[in-house]
Parts: C-alpha cells; structure tokens; sequence
C-alpha cells in the first residue's frame, strides 16, 4: 500500500528526542532483521495459499500447508516478537505513539490510523472465531506454547481454549498469517519514517 516511488515530505511538528531516536532506529534494524528472516522462509517454500472449513465437531480445520517446518517458524516469530511485546523498543504501537506526538499533521495521523486498523484487523480467521482477538491469541501463543514461557497473573484466553476452537494446523496458519500481515504494517511504518533514518526533521506520505 505504502510502497511507493512518489511521496510527500510532511515536517515534524516537534523534534523527536535523543531516546526517542534511539527506539527509531532500534525498529529500523529489527525491521530489516525480520524482513531477510521473511525472504528466507519465502525462499525455503513459506506458504500461505490455502482454505479452511469447520469439522463435524466444529472445529476449524486447514488445508494449508505453510511449505516450512514449525521449527523454522518459530525462528521468524522469534524476530517478529519484537513489535508485538510491550517490553520491546521496538514495540509497534509505542512507536506509532511517539510519531503522533512529533507530528501533529492530518494526513499522517489517518495513515497512522489506517496501519494501526491494518494492524488489529491481522490474521484471516475473524469472523471464524470471533471469541478471541489477535491480540488475545498472540498472547496465548507467545505466553504458554512458542517460547515456554509461565504466563504472569491470570490469562483472558488460554491455548487450551484455543486449542478447543482450531487445530493445530489452523492455529500455526494463523499465527504465521498474522505475523505475515503484521509485518506489511511494519513495513509501512519503516517507509514513513526513512527521512527520519536520514537525520532529516520529516515524515513522508505516499502521494
């Protein structure tokens, strides 16, 4: 969508500070990080080309098969976790927060608006299950099967409940479909804020 040879330079309304700079260019690098990671799963046969269907129990079924090994998988939602984890300096939504506070301009708010919609709206399973956010499955996900971790305090959904609604393959279909669209959202954001890379004072907009 952002992916564009014609853009517009819009100025900050206030310059972002030495730590805010520093949060930039940790995004900027894990951005190319997870891009090369995205290239490689592409060259190794990463597939999302498939269909999905509810089993005589109720329980979505895929036909997909997303052509890498889970392990593998794994590797890319190691590096994608880092836009996705509140803790992170490269957290997605901490950096669309600290572009609206530097550039107060119309046109990059909406764009900022529309990513962040691209951004809740990720995955393909909505209207499939509506019982859990993206948000809410990441979590699941992230906190109790793809890096062992105990989740803290009590959980809204457990992979348990998950794991009741999808199978297996439909729930790594679509956690690689969401980090997949998430990272369109990234790239985005990174494209908005190259000037910024630059040490220029200015966000460009498609034009």
């Amino acid at each position: 969508m952002i992916q564009t040879h014609r853009s517009q330079l819009i100025p900050l309304s206030d310059h972002f500070r030495d730590e805010e700079l520093k949060n930039l260019q940790v995004f900027h690098s894990r951005f190319v990080e997870l891009w090369e990671n995205f290239e490689d799963l592409k060259a190794m046969g990463f597939n999302l080309n498939g269909g999905h269907y509810r089993d005589k129990h109720n329980k979505i079924q895929t036909t997909a098969d997303l052509g890498v090994s889970r392990f593998r998988l794994k590797g890319f939602l190691v590096d994608y976790r880092h836009f996705d984890h509140q803790n992170e300096p490269a957290y997605f939504n901490s950096i669309v927060n600290k572009i609206r506070q530097r550039c107060r301009d119309a046109d990059v708010t909406a764009l900022l608006d529309e990513n962040q919609n691209h951004w809740r709206e990720a995955g393909v399973l909505r209207g499939w299950s509506n019982e859990f956010s993206a948000n809410q499955f990441l979590q699941a996900m992230f906190g109790e099967d793809l890096f062992h971790s105990n989740p803290k305090g009590q959980r809204k959904v457990r992979m348990r409940e998950i794991e009741a609604k999808l199978s297996s393959d439909a729930i790594w279909y679509e956690i690689a479909m969401m980090a997949y669209d998430r990272l369109l959202v990234v790239r985005n954001l990174n494209w908005i804020l190259h000037p910024v890379y630059s040490g220029r004072c200015e966000l460009q907009i498609p034009h």
